[in-house]
Order: C-alpha cells, then sequence, then structure tokens
C-alpha cells in the first residue's frame, strides 16, 4: 500500500508546483497592478490558485512520506532524500501558515502588507529549492528509474555518431577490463528503515 502510494508522488507533485507558484504571483502581481480590473481578475486567479494548491498540497506530502519509506535507495541517496524532505516538511509548515494569513486577509485583498508579502516570497522561495532536490533524487541519484533505454532501432541514434545517445550506448556496450585490470569496488549497502535491505 505504502509503495503504491509512493509512485503516486512524482504525478501529484506537480499539482501544488503549479497551483502554488502561480496564486502567489497572482496575488503579489494584483498589489502591483494599477488598472483596477486587473487588480480584480489577479485576485481572484491567485486566490483560487493558492486555495487549490494547498489542497494539493496535502496528497502530495503525504505519497511523499510514502516514498520515502518505500523506495529503493543506498546510503548517499538516503542522504538526499532525507534533505529533500526536510526541506518539503518547512514548504508545507510555511504554505499551511501563508493559507491562515489568507483566511484572516480574505475581505482586504490578500496579501495585506509587507509581512505577507514577504511571507509569500520566502514561501515561494523554499518551493522551487525543494522541487530542485526532488528531481535531484531522480537526475542524479536515479532514485525510482528502471532502467536507461538502450538506443536501437533505425532512427533513433538521430543519424549523429556523436549524439549523446550513441555514446551511452558505445560505453554500455564496451568490453569490460580484464578482471585482475579492474580495482575491488565495495558495492553500497542497501539502507532499511524497518531493518530490512531494501531491493536493488
Amino acid at each position: 500500500m505504502l509503495e503504491a502510494l509512493g509512485h503516486l508522488h512524482p504525478i501529484l507533485i506537480h499539482f501544488p508546483l503549479a497551483l502554488l507558484i502561480s496564486g502567489g504571483l497572482f496575488s503579489l502581481g494584483s498589489r502591483l497592478a494599477r488598472q483596477e480590473g486587473i487588480r480584480n481578475a489577479f485576485q481572484v486567479a491567485g486566490a483560487w490558485n493558492f486555495r487549490l494548491g494547498v489542497l494539493s498540497l496535502l496528497p502530495a506530502l503525504l505519497t511523499g512520506w510514502a516514498g520515502y519509506q518505500t523506495v529503493a535507495h543506498d546510503a548517499p541517496s538516503h542522504a538526499a532524500m532525507t534533505l529533500h524532505r526536510n526541506w518539503a516538511l518547512a514548504t508545507g509548515v510555511v504554505f499551511l501558515g501563508l493559507a491562515f494569513l489568507a483566511w484572516r486577509e480574505r475581505d482586504k485583498g490578500w496579501p495585506g502588507g509587507w509581512l505577507s508579502g514577504s511571507f509569500l516570497l520566502a514561501g515561494l522561495a523554499l518551493l522551487g529549492i525543494t522541487g530542485f532536490l526532488g528531481g535531484n533524487l531522480v537526475f542524479r541519484h536515479g532514485l525510482g528509474v528502471q532502467s536507461l533505454p538502450a538506443s536501437e532501432g533505425e532512427g533513433h541514434a538521430h543519424g549523429n555518431e556523436d549524439h549523446p545517445h550513441v555514446k551511452v550506448q558505445e560505453r554500455m556496450d564496451a568490453t569490460p577490463p580484464a578482471p585482475s585490470e579492474t580495482p575491488a569496488k565495495t558495492a553500497p549497502k542497501p539502507h532499511s528503515h524497518d531493518g530490512t535491505p531494501h531491493k536493488h
């Protein structure tokens, strides 16, 4: 059950990212707009995007926690996962606080002052950092990635021998050196949250 929830995190996380960023920017833009019609339109768009973003943040955090508990990883990726988790929790707390401020200032046009505006900018910065760290788990540590696709079939090399697809395939197909020439390496030990090694 937890593993299935964890697989949903890469899908669900895009909703709060898009909605909270657009909601925050629309809300900030409403404070800068001079024309009343544009200001009102920005306020409505910002309010609805922000509300939906906060609601979508909760399942994203839940599935992220499930992924943290179940995804296969080693010690270096565990450190990266923990860093991402900590930033995500801090970001969630900040946006829950922002949601409270938005509700309290709903009749004044949120963000109504420098404190709310600064708090919102800080939340958007946290959101960007957390998203970057999450992408880093996939693109640097390869968490959740099944395998690298081989460049096979006509047209897949794009007619360019220097294309990265071809270079990767050449490295994959290269004959490994003799065992005596290969220095001994210690495989990373699987990390576990419950005492049983994760599968790799």
